[in-house]
């Protein structure tokens, strides 16, 4: 843990305006990136959808617990942005440039201009600052809470520390491993701490943020029954005795990250896979301890002790609830900084070429995606649906879709509601009905509406009740023309 000597400086690399220089290169580099990846435009899957419906609804009014299968955090930043008369979708990509510009100054202090560079520009970041997704923002409250620790005992850094691992559990149930930190690194540091005399100013703040986080989650039991939001029972996937398979899913989250997720694919199963995975994930965490026991500067430590408690508590997460698997890109995003701050600072000096090569490779891996671009087969292609829609809409107008049809929830500001077949439901004011074809590949060729889509759609027009406003192999739009519906302009 902490010790009390700091005999490293808290920046290290060059003068005050070269590190806000590097940190608007990095930044660049990061939104470049991501404008590559996402040049044909937003395609949303089922969490980043639900987050922009959210943002809309808080844009009107209040949350009613403190979350669901997700704390309310992100979208309700989305929402208060909202009120500001910005729509759901670029409040949320505001959020996340905001917390990519936060990450980058953090790492501009304590790294090489290359290294933060590469960083920024890694895949899974390009994909998540336009991607709608709470990841980048709860990556930038866990990094924050490094730095904060980086520069205790200063008052001012010990209520940061304590804000930042409240805004992480705001962000995503995970954050509360930052508690854990905390607490850790009071008795850590208690005699720094009395010896500058803030020992009781660290325990106030600490315990407040305790006491605010624990009301949170008893409004959430209130709410809906459950701490985390949702019935989070055993499978049979999960228990404590299958944390050795979550471990190699941790793992084999790294390579995720560089869009190498498909070397898993081909051999995750058997020994070999999670031996693999195993491996990966045991190799991070002896980084991270001998970080911790011998760091080779003084903000190592905190950034080494927050990546070793933000993956052990993936792992105790997943074995203990349904959490989502731990093999996914998304997963490993919030060490990407601070296992890179590790590296930096471990491997400085003569040792350099290490950070070097670390830096090429992610480089590497980012140059190939943006080449790429985003999968198109995340979601269906909605463009050809939403100038008719805007044409057409009304203000308090809402649209049904199905699952292919998501996206359609960042191109337009009335809120969308999810809708299947063998379920439909006549609504007034459900006036539009927009279906999408499922893409046949990444290139975003599209495979066929399904039969049972096309059907409805058809019998809904020769009852008519609704009428056709597009048809395409890619899209159909329907307008309701039955009893309630209002005319369009």
């Amino acid at each position: 843990m902490p010790s009390a000597a700091r005999p490293f400086p808290l920046e290290s690399h060059g003068t005050p305006a070269s590190r806000w220089g590097t940190a608007g290169l990095a930044w660049m580099a990061g939104v470049v990136f991501a404008l590559c990846l996402y040049r044909s435009g937003p395609r949303l899957g089922f969490d980043s959808y639900y987050y922009c419906e959210l943002a809309k609804l808080y844009a009107k009014e209040w949350p009613r617990a403190f979350g669901n299968h997700w704390p309310c955090g992100y979208p309700l930043l989305g929402g208060l942005l909202g009120r500001m008369g910005l729509a759901a979708y670029p409040a949320l990509a505001l959020v996340s440039l905001v917390a990519l510009a936060v990450l980058t100054r953090i790492a501009a202090g304590w790294m090489p201009w290359f290294l933060a560079c590469a960083l920024a520009a890694t895949p899974i970041l390009g994909v998540q600052i336009f991607g709608a997704a709470t990841e980048l923002p709860f990556a930038a409250a866990l990094l924050g809470l490094a730095a904060a620790l980086a520069a205790w005992p200063k008052p001012a850094a010990i209520w940061v520390a304590a804000a930042c691992a409240l805004l992480a559990l705001g962000l995503r149930y995970a954050g509360v491993v930052a508690f854990g930190v905390l607490g850790a690194w009071l008795l850590g540091d208690m005699r720094a701490l009395r010896a500058a005399g803030k020992l009781l100013h660290a325990t106030v703040a600490i315990a407040l943020a305790a006491f605010i986080a624990a009301g949170l989650l008893v409004w959430n039991r209130l709410a809906t029954g459950h701490l985390s939001g949702a019935d989070r029972g055993a499978r049979e996937s999960l228990g404590w005795h299958a944390w050795p398979g979550h471990l190699a899913d941790l793992g084999w989250s790294l390579p995720s990250t560089l869009m190498l997720g498909g070397l898993r694919d081909r051999i995750h199963s058997g020994w070999l896979g999670e031996s693999v995975g195993c491996a990966l994930s045991v190799g991070c965490g002896l980084l991270c301890a001998w970080a911790i026991v011998r760091p080779r500067q003084s903000w190592v430590r905190p950034c080494a002790a927050v990546a070793l408690a933000y993956g052990a508590g993936m792992v105790a997460l997943r074995s203990v609830g349904s959490f989502d698997a731990l093999y996914g890109a998304r997963t490993f995003l919030p060490l990407i900084f601070p296992v890179g701050l590790v590296v930096a600072g471990q491997f400085c000096g003569r040792l350099s070429w290490v950070a070097a090569s670390v830096a090429g490779i992610v480089l590497a891996s980012g140059i190939a995606g943006a080449g790429r671009g985003l999968s198109q087969q995340i979601a269906g292609d909605v463009r050809e649906a939403v100038p008719i829609l805007r044409a057409r809409m009304h203000p308090g107008d809402r649209v049904q879709v199905n699952d292919f049809a998501l996206s359609l929830t960042a191109f337009i500001p009335q809120q969308t509601d999810r809708a299947w077949p063998e379920y439909w439901q006549q609504n007034p004011q459900r006036r539009f009905l927009v279906v999408a074809a499922q893409p046949a590949d990444r290139s975003g060729m599209p495979g066929l509406i399904d039969p049972s889509w096309l059907s409805l759609c058809q019998r809904l027009v020769a009852q008519g009740t609704h009428r056709w406003l597009l048809k395409t192999p890619k899209v159909i739009v329907l307008e309701r023309t039955g009893p309630g519906a209002l005319s369009g302009p």
